[in-house]
């Protein structure tokens, strides 16, 4: 019963959320008694126990979040999302035949160290309403949903698993080093940027084909929580540190440690953001903020948008300028149906994707000349002075998660010859190549002993992938009815 001591621990005490909307989730509005905050197929979500969570929520925030109207909204949503999410997984425990009853929670729950002392049932329930503020029998519910959730998950995680070449890619991508080029246009690139009034209508239609009668159109741009977070100075004392303190029953993998504190890091960076942009979309207008976090500025229509339908609806009846807080970025964006088809806004797009076109046959260029003398192509490149060709030595490839997939494919198609040069990599619509100088495999001999390491901590990542995807189809099943006293429409 470790578990359960553990979850009463860090799921009650703690209440650590997740701060981003369950996929799919559809919320709607629905009459009901004051103390019920939320339904979910006849499940209630009591307002005392959403006040529980919501406090522990807020004691770990800083001021300045807590003063952001529409960041407390989405934390509000978010409660409601991650309590009917225990409820549902709890319901679906039951139907596998799971059961615990409040007596053997009670027992468990006053063999612990913090109410050994309790001896009758009248102090037990004066200590939990001390504690927690909370009925007994609300207290205990939690509890014996959080065991009926991990008893789920589980029976789930018997049938996962990871096979041999699965570990033998990760082994790959782990022990692989290589040298290379990145090869970047750094000039401005000459691309057609007058058109013709016929040409302006026409691709007026193309916006026209994408737009339905009843849908409206916006410009936008979104803040990433990287985009807040260039710094990479994690040093091995941090490493080590969360490794002791968060880690410590795992592996010790230094990069993905690394990446966890990084998206750590850059998650509060973008919660604090808010305030800020709160401020600036009172004051400035779109073009102006998105200079000021180095963004384009582009147009979409609400169908076209992959979010729940509670955020679709945000947008539709915002008025001005206005933002939102989704999927830890932020949206910046403003109704544009007046404008959109604007001569000036229209000739904009048009120069985007001149632009954009552009640059795609810069670069078909750049590899067919590789293609035609693949000997001669880095002594071409590097004498036109439009291009950047940075060198990189002995580059992990777990670090580069865009240039291995590729580069261990194209290896493994050519038997490991080098040089070679990688197609297309994206980044943010910015383009540029990579050639490979030297790929050093490891010898797949080792990979015996380190086979059952990679497996456990790739296991890990499919448990928590699949938990993720599993937990998002089963809120987004079930339509979840919110007390109209407590959640109301802008």
């Amino acid at each position: 019963m470790k578990s359960i001591l553990s979850k009463l621990i860090i799921i009650v005490l703690a209440a650590g959320l997740i701060i981003s909307l369950g996929v799919g989730s559809e919320f709607i509005s629905f009459g009901m008694d004051k103390n019920i905050i939320a339904k979910v197929d006849k499940m209630e979500v009591t307002k005392k126990e959403f006040i529980f969570f919501k406090n522990k929520k807020l004691s770990e925030l800083s001021s300045s979040i807590k003063g952001n109207k529409d960041f407390m909204k989405i934390l509000d949503y978010q409660i409601v999302d991650m309590i009917v999410q225990r409820k549902l997984l709890a319901r679906e425990a039951k139907n596998l035949g799971f059961h615990i009853s409040n007596e053997k929670i009670r027992q468990y729950i006053l063999n612990t160290e913090a109410f050994k002392d309790i001896v009758t049932i009248a102090n037990y329930e004066t200590a939990i309403r001390r504690n927690f503020d909370l009925d007994v029998d609300v207290f205990e519910q939690i509890l014996i949903e959080e065991n009926l959730s991990d008893k789920y998950y589980g029976f789930i995680k018997e049938f996962l698993f990871i096979n041999n070449d699965e570990a033998f890619q990760e082994f790959l991508k782990n022990e692989t080093s290589m040298n290379y080029y990145k090869i970047e246009l750094i000039k401005p690139i000459n691309f057609k940027n007058t058109f013709t009034d016929s040409e302006i209508e026409e691709f007026k239609k193309t916006i026209l084909s994408d737009k339905s009668t009843k849908d409206s159109f916006y410009k936008f741009f979104k803040i990433n929580s990287y985009d807040l977070n260039k710094n990479d100075n994690i040093t091995d004392s941090d490493l080590k540190s969360y490794y002791e303190n968060y880690k410590s029953g795992e592996e010790f993998n230094k990069e993905k440690i690394k990446r966890e504190i990084k998206e750590k890091i850059s998650d509060k960076l973008i919660t604090n953001e808010l305030k800020t942009i709160s401020n600036l979309v009172k004051t400035e207008n779109i073009n102006e903020i998105s200079k000021k976090y180095n963004k384009e500025i582009k147009v979409f229509n609400i169908s076209s948008l992959q979010a729940p339908s509670n955020i679709k609806t945000k947008i539709k009846t915002s008025k001005g300028l206005n933002f939102i807080y989704y999927d830890k970025s932020i949206w910046v964006f403003e109704l544009t149906d007046n404008e959109i088809f604007q001569k000036d806004l229209v000739v904009n797009q048009m120069k985007v994707v001149a632009e954009k076109n552009s640059k795609k046959e810069f670069y078909n260029n750049l590899i067919n000349i590789y293609k035609t003398n693949p000997d001669d192509f880095l002594d071409k490149i590097k004498s036109d002075n439009r291009l950047q060709v940075s060198f990189y030595n002995n580059q992990k490839a777990v670090n580069l998660p865009l240039i291995s997939k590729k580069a261990l494919n194209q290896t493994e198609s050519k038997k490991n010859i080098n040089p070679y040069l990688i197609d297309y990599i994206f980044e943010d619509d910015k383009f540029y190549l990579i050639f490979i100088e030297k790929l050093r495999l490891p010898d797949s001999e080792l990979f015996i002993l380190d086979k059952d390491r990679i497996k456990n901590s790739l296991l890990i990542d499919k448990t928590e992938s699949f938990f993720e995807k599993l937990n998002g189809e089963i809120i987004s099943n079930n339509k979840i009815e919110l007390n109209t006293k407590y959640f109301k429409d802008d």
